[in-house]
């Protein structure tokens, strides 16, 4: 806590607010939002300025942004936030408000010309930060004295247009001279300020001299970019041991000492994004920022746009950013440039740039498969497609709403359109078409739709069928309330059923075995990976554990109070998931049949899925018609690491 009066520590806390502040402004970079919970204190006295979530380039259009902020931890393992002395019964409270998703700023400390949309320079810094000097000399603000929440309408009024008061009337023991700087920075006009904070620092340097009595013992810092790469390289090292906590708050630290280092904007953003913190926008705007100061930063967009699967935006960033000779002796900028061009066919100039990393980083393993792969013209190995096209398949349908796809092995795809169902081929002709009767019509649809063995299934769809991939004719209809679930033996069987399962052959559908137990109908199935046993879920509100060979129910897990929707499986096969219109999530041992942990859901359970090697569960949830959205759950600890709303459920 800095208590007023104390002059020594108030100016030299400011001073270094200035030193962090300039050091933003040389590279054009203006906060936007200084206040004392973005200041923070460490434990030897050095003061760190943080969260740049309002950062704006000097001489960018004031055009909406969407920003998500990360709110600041409550410890900080090195600081902690500035903090003044409230008066007893004071009540220290901001928020900070949004227009159209852009964030504006603080209304104690913010500017005028930040509410009054003018453009905002390194002025607007000054100001706020004359704000926190007249705070900390006064114990109060200029326009609120913090006793009671002051409406933000009426706070950003005063600072328009009202006068601010002398901080001599509330210290009258002010040192000489530093009132009169704090009114400089209040002023109403930007150029009436101090022009910038390097000449605030050297007025206020000059008080401290004079009031202390001796010179100022702090330098202006140098950025401390070697300790912030080497807190990225931990912080990388962190997450790939899965401390994903531990890796945030060494990025935090070294953001602290190079709020633009490239490799820790990168990383953390992106991470951020992925785990739905942030918008996208937000991570562009960020790296946007961070390659002002350091033109090598475009590697990064780069790499952002190609995760992004826009890989022209991705090779005007890499071919810019290796005109730098530090850049183009790097392999993976060269690697990355390879990478835009497979997406869009341009095989030899990819292997041009593959052959350029491979002379900077010769053992590079990446780089070696994918020029092998660019001398073939081929996107991807081992049948898994690394470099999808980025132009679509010729298709075009008018009037007629597309429920499901599957793509078919040689090429082309089968797609339920309408009434009916059609093949594709790669060129984007009709091959056939079959047609659903006006019968068969009445309130169905297709869901899903699979490919094996020269067949189509449709999967989860009521009156389940088998078509022959060749000519689109009618093999096999299930009863018409019945279903396939899924394929099994690579096609050659299925299980499907209603109340009582079957599996079936394909595509005569002869039964071979039976799965009798549910007494209300399955909604959802999920096998383990060797396809040896499933777990299935009822509107009975049980589940089941099947042996797919025998039949035999091996487990019945009891607990939920309606309806179950959705269930999977861990590609392990150790643990079961189970959702419905309880609105709770449940996690089983398959060994044991016993609930591990129930956890509510944001909505009524309608899907779930595994990703991240079975380490995280994916989780849908809504009522049809209505919004609904998506969870990302830990499986080893039940957590839910977050949930987005989303569209319309089916």
């Amino acid at each position: 806590r800095v208590p007023p009066g104390d002059w020594e520590l108030i100016l030299d806390l400011t001073i270094q607010a200035c030193d962090g502040l300039a050091h933003a402004h040389r590279y054009g970079v203006v906060h936007r939002d200084v206040k004392p919970a973005n200041l923070l204190l460490r434990e030897d006295g050095g003061l760190c300025v943080t969260d740049f979530g309002l950062v704006k380039m000097t001489g960018a259009e004031e055009t909406p942004v969407t920003v998500a902020r990360e709110p600041l931890p409550e410890k900080l393992e090195e600081g902690v936030s500035l903090e003044l002395a409230p008066k007893p019964g004071t009540e220290w409270s901001s928020w900070t408000l949004t227009r159209t998703g852009a964030l504006l700023g603080t209304p104690e400390y913010s500017a005028p010309e930040q509410w009054e949309g003018r453009g905002v320079a390194v002025q607007a810094d000054i100001y706020a930060l004359g704000v926190l000097l007249f705070e900390l000399c006064c114990g109060r603000r200029p326009f609120d004295d913090g006793t009671k929440r002051t409406e933000p309408s009426l706070l950003i009024a005063r600072h328009m247009s009202k006068d601010p008061p002398n901080p001599r009337e509330f210290r009258p023991d002010l040192p000489k001279n530093l009132d009169t700087v704090i009114l400089q920075c209040l002023a109403k006009r930007p150029k009436e300020r101090p022009p910038s904070m390097l000449d605030l620092r050297e007025r206020l340097t000059f008080l401290y001299r004079t009031v202390v009595g001796k010179t100022y013992p702090r330098p202006i810092p140098k950025p401390g970019v070697q300790r912030a790469a080497a807190l990225n390289n931990k912080a990388v090292s962190f997450w790939n041991l899965g401390k994903s906590q531990e890796a945030f708050g060494a990025w935090r630290e070294a953001s602290k000492l190079d709020a633009l280092h490239p490799e820790t904007v990168y990383n953390r953003s992106v991470l951020q994004w992925r785990l739905g913190q942030i918008r996208s926008t937000e991570v562009l705007h960020r790296l946007a920022q961070v390659k002002t100061a350091y033109p090598r930063a475009g590697v990064f967009l780069g790499l952002y746009y190609l995760e992004q699967f826009d890989p022209q935006a991705a090779e005007v960033e890499l071919n810019t950013a290796l005109e730098l000779p530090h850049v183009a002796s790097e392999g993976l900028a060269w690697r990355a440039l390879g990478d835009s061009r497979m997406y869009q066919a341009r095989f030899p100039e990819a292997m041009q740039a593959y052959q350029a990393a491979l002379r900077q980083i010769p053992d590079d393993h990446e780089a070696l498969v994918r020029a092998d792969l660019a001398s073939r013209k081929e996107r991807g190995r081992e049948g898994k497609i690394l470099f999808p096209s980025d132009s679509p398949l010729p298709v075009v349908v008018q009037g007629e709403a597309i429920t499901a796809l599957a793509f078919c092995p040689e090429g082309g795809l089968v797609a339920a359109i309408g009434d009916g169902l059609e093949r594709i081929s790669p060129e984007g002709h009709r091959q056939w078409r079959w047609q659903m009767s006006l019968l068969e019509g009445q309130g169905k649809s297709i869901r899903r739709l699979a490919v094996a063995e020269n067949l189509v299934v449709s999967l989860e769809s009521a009156g389940g069928r088998v078509w022959s991939l060749d000519r689109g004719r009618s093999l096999l209809a299930l009863d018409e309330r019945e279903r396939f679930f899924a394929l099994l033996d690579g096609g050659h069987r299925a299980l499907a059923g209603l109340i009582e399962l079957r599996r079936l052959t394909l595509p005569e559908g002869t039964p071979e075995v039976v799965f009798a137990g549910h007494t209300k109908r399955v909604t959802s199935v999920a096998f383990t990976s060797d396809q040896s046993k499933f777990l299935s879920g009822s509107w009975d509100t049980t589940l089941r554990l099947w042996d797919t060979a025998s039949g035999e129910c091996l487990q019945v897990f009891e607990g939920h109070t309606d309806l179950v929707e959705a269930v999977g499986v861990t590609p392990d096969g150790a643990l079961g998931l189970s959702g419905g219109r309880d609105r709770s999530l449940r996690f089983w041992s398959l060994a044991t049949g016993g609930c591990l942990w129930v956890r509510p859901s944001a909505g009524e359970v309608r899907s779930i899925d595994f990703c991240s090697a079975g380490r995280h569960a994916v989780v849908g949830y809504g009522r049809p018609g209505e919004a609904g959205g998506v969870e990302l759950w830990d499986v080893s600890t039940g957590d839910r690491l977050f949930h987005r709303e989303g569209g319309l459920v089916g």
